[in-house]
């Protein structure tokens, strides 16, 4: 359903909902064609987690839109912290990997399936940012980890949590605005992290196919606003078609981060 038809949100909440609405579009957007693009490789349906894996991205994200606009909150947190830990395990066995079937890939990486520590992630080559990026990088992702983590396992953090929403009144169907923007801010830190994560599982060349786009705006995709994507944007300014564009495009890129 398009956001404009659907008139069960409340006036007051529509525009903490499009906000959610516009970013997890635009991470289902990049995935779309991350999958279409990475597929132009032969072996991609043999060889690639990301060819299955997809379709549970897909789901968690459709998900999430549905249990906010029904006032479901921690539900979705926990699908973040699972979006992000299947991200990483997705990244690290390509990598591992790359070109060992799919149903052999499961074997072998049973045991690193089945761990939910994202230690592993220390040991993926991010090419697309600097040494220093990718510890900064790791450590964002560590406190979006965390945080996600509390909701897997009841905490007394959480507790309380629930108890000052029930005496406020703000229960299921009767959130605010800002409980809207609040998770909406967890589920975009966790899908840019994702984003950052399978750039690194597919072929090198896909992120240059997204970011550099003649028929697009600069800048109109939500991501960008992720230092983190916005590094990776900078390493593709070498390309041809930027050239004579190049003065605007890091101008803008430099004002554009928000996150």
């Amino acid at each position: 359903m398009r956001l404009s038809e659907d008139t069960d949100i409340p006036e007051a909440l529509r525009p903490a909902y499009a906000r959610c609405h516009h970013i997890v579009m635009s991470y289902l957007h990049w995935l779309s064609f991350t999958t279409m693009d990475a597929g132009r490789d032969p072996d991609y349906f043999k060889n690639h987690l990301l060819s299955y894996t997809a379709h549970d991205f897909i789901e968690t994200s459709m998900m999430s839109l549905t249990c906010i606009r029904e006032g479901i909150h921690n539900p979705v947190i926990r699908e973040m912290r699972s979006l992000l830990e299947s991200s990483i395990k997705l990244s690290y066995i390509q990598q591992k990997d790359y070109k060992l079937p799919i149903a052999e890939k499961v074997l072998k990486f049973r045991s690193e399936l089945a761990d939910h520590k994202i230690s592993r992630m220390r040991e993926i080559k991010f090419h697309f940012l600097s040494e220093d990026s990718s510890r900064l990088f790791l450590e964002d992702v560590g406190r979006i980890y965390g945080l996600t983590s509390k909701y897997i396992h009841y905490s007394a953090d959480v507790i309380q949590e629930r108890i000052a929403r029930v005496d406020e009144g703000r229960t299921g169907g009767k959130e605010s605005p800002d409980d809207i923007n609040s998770i909406t801010d967890v589920i975009q830190k966790a899908m840019a992290q994702s984003i950052v994560f399978i750039s690194h599982a597919v072929p090198q060349y896909v992120m240059g196919d997204y970011l550099v786009n003649p028929e697009s705006p600069f800048f109109d995709w939500h991501f960008l606003k992720y230092r983190f994507i916005a590094e990776i944007d900078a390493g593709l300014d070498y390309k041809a078609e930027r050239q004579k564009s190049l003065a605007e495009i890091q101008g803008k890129r430099s004002t554009n981060v928000e996150f």
